[in-house]
């Protein structure tokens, strides 16, 4: 005869009730089985086969002792009194945690959250990847180790015009050689900031140079344009007003004559590779959005004067019939154009392959009025493989199927992994109390109980998350230049860009504008129902009056 008591004791132990009330319970249930045992043998089973179905009217045992519990005291059963599947009491459970833990080790997964956490912002005006506890600490070890590679790395980030300033004035007297970081003071940003003086260091320090006048000549257009409304004229027309201005002829001519074009891209590439390699940063991500906010020449005054000098000054020079003259002012913006090509970033060049096609559409019709038809065929071939280059470069520079696909992925798991670990870390330090005390609060073991799946999930997420990224995993040290960090990372950031601001959302949409407040619904919603579920527990213990 089965001890069907013995059974019922066994299956349902701990079950943390009064003796007496939890022998109540065994007593009926094992009256149950044995109801059903003798049942199932009344209708001709077998013993075997009437233990089994005596036994699988109760298909979840750790299910019965917890509803048997909460019948009696109107609560859950205490977390650490669970044996299911997602039981703190589970040692797998404990071991997703720690690889939860162990990804962190891996750069990988670390730069994949940084996902959430990447300013999205470019631009000269816009330098704050760095906090200025972080450079001010960084500023004060360089100063003590005269070290004038930091300091122009503090001269070259800091949100402060000022500060920046006074730290590039301390690099540039320990290192002549850095006086080419004067280019991020070049700008009339902010309003009280006068770049004159650090133009003019920067030419008398590198006169062979064009990128220099670039920058004066910008400079100028941009205060004119910004008192005169140049913007808003024709091509025509503020090459019309140009043309008396000495002030933008005189650095534009010097610059495109200049022997060289060098923007210092490298040199800063380098400098930053430098320190972040000091300061034990692999950011390849945030080394590129660093880079991105290098100063650039006015591109739009440089294209202006291009066309001021191939249309103005060499049409005017072809009417008079000196069709030499005006092919020399072509090649002169042709040869200007080839240099400034040879730039890294990816707007310059496609400028300079503009200013080339200009020059060489006028230059092939002059070669055909002197009869050179055989230099003009090859000019024009050269001017069709240019207009290739061009619109190849313009359709493809920041499209990439792979980046579009893997941008969403990485940001919804970021974004799950995010709230998994705060919901793992309430869990966990639930457990940790109500291990301490397990009976300190009915609502803390409720969510204790509800939020066990939370451990597995974040693994799983992560694994998500790192497996979504692992394609754009890299180094600082494994990119010779910016330009081939930024075709190899640029992509996938400006999709994810793209993604997280979300490309209807960002123009000001009224679905952008509900966004935050749908997520604010969520959260009172959900701390709403646990509120609720914990009355109604109250309730139905006697705790509330009704």
């Amino acid at each position: 005869m089965h001890d069907w008591k013995e059974i019922v004791r066994r299956r349902l132990t701990p079950l943390p009730l009064e003796p007496g009330r939890r022998e109540e319970v065994i007593e009926e249930l094992s009256h149950q089985l044995e109801d059903a045992y003798k049942e199932a043998l009344s209708g001709g089973a077998s013993e075997p086969e009437a233990l089994r179905r005596s036994l699988a009217q109760f298909k979840d045992w750790e299910n019965l002792r917890k509803d048997v519990f909460r019948a009696v005291k109107a609560e859950e059963l205490p977390v650490w009194q669970q044996r299911g599947i997602l039981s703190p009491k589970r040692p797998w459970v404990w071991a997703t945690l720690l690889l939860s833990l162990a990804l962190l080790a891996l750069s990988g997964f670390r730069q994949a959250l940084t996902t959430l956490s990447i300013p999205m912002k470019t631009g000269p005006s816009q330098d704050g990847f760095f906090s200025t506890r972080t450079l001010a600490q960084m500023e004060r070890q360089a100063i003590a180790q005269a070290d004038a590679r930091a300091l122009a790395f503090v001269a070259l980030h800091h949100p402060d015009i000022n500060e920046a300033a006074r730290a590039a004035e301390k690099a540039i007297a320990l290192d002549a050689h850095l006086t080419w970081i004067s280019a991020r003071f070049t700008r009339a940003y902010p309003l009280d900031h006068n770049p004159a003086p650090w133009i003019a260091r920067l030419k008398a320090w590198d006169p062979d140079n064009a990128f220099p006048y670039l920058l004066e000549a910008g400079a100028f257009f941009d205060k004119s344009s910004s008192e005169t409304g140049w913007m808003s004229r024709s091509p025509l027309e503020q090459r019309r007003a140009l043309a008396s201005e000495s002030d933008f002829l005189s650095p534009m001519h010097k610059a495109f004559v200049a022997p060289k074009y060098d923007n210092y891209a490298a040199q800063r590439f380098e400098l930053d590779r430098a320190v972040f390699q000091q300061q034990g940063w692999d950011r390849p991500d945030l080394l590129m959005f660093a880079e991105a906010s290098r100063p650039l020449p006015n591109l739009l005054a440089t294209r202006t004067y291009a066309q001021y000098v191939v249309e103005d000054l060499g049409g005017t020079a072809e009417k008079a019939g000196r069709l030499e003259e005006a092919a020399a002012q072509c090649r002169t913006v042709e040869q200007f154009g080839v240099r400034m090509q040879r730039a890294s970033s990816d707007i310059e060049r496609l400028i300079a392959m503009v200013i080339r096609q200009i020059s060489y559409e006028h230059l092939a019709l002059l070669l055909r009025h002197q009869g050179r038809t055989e230099e003009a065929a090859l000019l024009e071939s050269q001017l069709a493989d240019l207009h290739d280059a061009f619109r190849f470069a313009r359709e493809h520079r920041s499209e990439e199927g792979a980046a579009v696909r893997a941008a969403p992925l990485v940001l919804i798991s970021g974004v799950v992994v995010l709230v998994l670990a705060v919901a793992t870390l309430a869990w966990l330090g639930s457990v940790i109390l109500l291990r301490w005390k397990e009976n300190g609060s009915s609502l803390l073991n409720y969510f204790a109980s509800e939020a066990c799946a939370a451990p597995p999930l974040l693994l799983l997420a992560s694994l998500g998350l790192y497996g979504a990224y692992y394609p754009y995993v890299c180094h600082i040290d494994q990119f010779q230049n910016e330009g081939q960090l930024a075709r190899d990372l640029g992509p996938f950031w400006e999709s994810l860009a793209g993604v997280w601001m979300g490309l209807p959302l960002y123009q000001g949409s009224w679905l952008r504008n509900l966004l935050w407040p749908a997520v604010w619904c969520v959260v009172v919603a959900v701390i709403g129902a646990i509120t609720l579920r914990w009355v109604a527990s109250r309730r139905e213990g006697g705790g509330l009056p009704e």
